[in-house]
């Protein structure tokens, strides 16, 4: 809805390189009120373009979908004020879910599966550190939806071979 209030076409104007021009349309607003309702509404933000703190997905780039090979990308959704965070295959979000047999997988699972190995193995890494440290410790990872496994690759500095395991 804001998008449309803020439409500087009602103005008699349109947007050039930022920079309201005048247009060739007729106004069909004051310019004084559509400027009062640009003020009430606040700045701009557009929730597309909102940045996300990379701390949200730790596994950002490093996750993969075992099947085809495909990242695995971040995504939430909100239920009853409540947020709910997923990685998902992106072919499966690009082609659609029968392209994939991973499809998605509830991010907590997976970044505590993560952790758990690199505690198991002792490896100098504290969560708190975050992505910086899974970054330094780990080269790929991937998930296989088929059967759950989940198959982490270290890199060669912290380990001499791969660590494999099954979730």
């Amino acid at each position: 809805m804001s998008r449309l209030l803020r439409n500087p076409v009602y103005i008699g104007a349109v947007n050039w390189h930022g920079q309201l021009q005048g247009g060739e349309q007729e106004a069909i607003v004051d310019s004084t009120r559509w400027q009062q309702v640009n003020a009430w509404l606040g700045p701009r933000t557009n929730g597309r373009h909102r940045r996300r703190e990379r701390s949200e997905a730790p596994l950002r780039g490093l996750l993969y979908c075992e099947p085809c090979q495909s990242p695995m990308v971040p995504t939430c959704t909100r239920k009853n004020h409540r947020q709910y965070r997923y990685y998902i295959c992106l072919e499966a979000q690009k082609q659609g879910w029968a392209s994939c047999p991973s499809k998605s997988l509830p991010a907590h699972r997976i970044e505590e599966a993560v952790w758990q190995r690199i505690r198991e193995r002792g490896l100098a890494a504290e969560e708190s550190a975050g992505r910086q440290a899974l970054e330094a410790l780990v080269e790929r990872i991937d998930f296989d939806g088929r059967s759950g496994r989940v198959t982490m690759r270290l890199r060669p500095a912290e380990a001499a071979g791969p660590a494999e395991g099954s979730q």
